[in-house]
């Protein structure tokens, strides 16, 4: 790739993720759940994957193991979320999501679908389609680059 458009992808890529922060935030209503969208990223992290210690959880959220596990509390108290000992290292404690945590998540990803089904009125079908298209290789292309843990 050209230096000119490594410059155009880290500019564009920049540029979309406050986009998608802001159309995001105005689709959820955390508040309303008294959640945090750190909060929220944790959930969806650990629907994806059934167990994770908590550095890897702050890895993935890259934030600290201390910021990670104060915003794992409150979702631990409210059974959201579980926190368990490891089976070989009893100092290392692992977190997963609870039925509650499945429930609550499912429920805001219908939300999610319905307002983006309507925002998604505005769009034309071709465009719907390169829509679709462009962020399924986004998604594709973003796994081939990151480092999986």
């Amino acid at each position: 790739m050209k230096q000119h458009n490594e410059e155009e992808a880290i500019l564009s890529l920049l540029e979309l993720l406050p986009s998608y922060f802001q159309y995001f935030n105005n689709f959820t209503e955390l508040k309303e759940i008294q959640i945090t969208k750190t909060q929220l990223r944790i959930l969806l992290i650990l629907s994806a994957v059934p167990s994770l210690s908590m550095s890897q959880l702050a890895d993935k959220l890259c934030i600290s193991r201390e910021q990670a596990t104060r915003a794992v509390a409150p979702l631990a108290k409210r059974q959201l979320i579980f926190r368990n000992t490891h089976d070989t290292n009893r100092r290392q404690l692992d977190v997963s999501l609870s039925n509650s945590g499945i429930q609550l998540l499912a429920q805001l990803k219908q939300e999610y679908r319905k307002r983006f089904t309507t925002s998604l009125a505005s769009l034309s079908e071709d465009e719907k389609q390169t829509f679709i298209d462009s962020l399924n290789n986004i998604i594709d292309l973003m796994k081939k680059m990151t480092p999986s843990n």
